[in-house]
């Protein structure tokens, strides 16, 4: 019978917008703790990995106009708030679902486009809000999120570099996100549901003892 250890595997890796830091139970491969962090000059997320896999974090996006703030919780469900300063308008994104907390939504409803955001935005007679909140400051990060009868419908937080890609995505039941990195043949990927994150690895990764 093998013998079990109760050191633990370390996987580093890291570039100028990214740290990863996770470590693994040899004994049953699966995520022991860790950190994730992807930043770029307009948006950031991290990931904090308990013990038991169990995953929290916080989303961050922000323009010259607007911004985009959201924490993600271990138990997968996240809260948010939305500000756009051309329109005048800040939103509360709860349990899947958008409220309207400061400013006015003409009758006609809200269309604002810039270069790299958009926002368009309309209410119901009964107060309830559709449209789309969109940002990218590059094509490869940026956020989406689309409402329809006051609900979140869809959404995602996206963050690309060579070497490692972030997604999370947003709907009615919470979130869910996928890390992934490395190159070639040797490649690690992080799977988070429902605020539990398992790991594959496929091929030979410089992993640290």
């Amino acid at each position: 019978m093998a013998q079990e250890t109760t050191e633990k595997l370390t996987l580093q890796n890291s570039g100028d917008h990214h740290q990863t830091l996770i470590s693994i139970d040899p004994n049953t491969g699966k995520i022991a703790g860790g950190t994730i962090f992807n930043f770029s000059n307009n948006s950031a997320v991290g990931l904090t990995l308990a013990n038991d896999g169990k995953t929290s974090g916080t989303i961050a996006h922000a323009g010259d106009t607007h911004s985009f703030m959201a924490t993600a919780s271990s138990d997968g469900d996240f809260k948010g708030e939305y500000s756009d300063k051309k329109t005048g308008i800040d939103l509360n994104i709860s349990g899947g679902i958008a409220t309207l907390t400061k400013g006015k939504i003409p009758q006609l409803g809200i269309s604002q486009e810039g270069d790299h955001h958009k926002t368009i935005l309309s209410l119901s007679e009964d107060g309830k809000l559709s449209g789309i909140l969109e940002s990218h400051s590059t094509d490869n990060n940026g956020f989406r999120v689309e409402l329809q009868n006051g609900r979140i419908s869809s959404g995602s937080f996206v963050h690309k570099g060579e070497n490692h890609e972030t997604n999370i995505t947003l709907s009615q039941d919470g979130w869910k996100a996928t890390v992934a990195g490395g190159s070639g043949n040797s490649r690690w990927a992080i799977g988070v549901e429902k605020g539990n994150a398992e790991m594959k690895v496929k091929g030979n990764l410089d992993i640290k003892f």
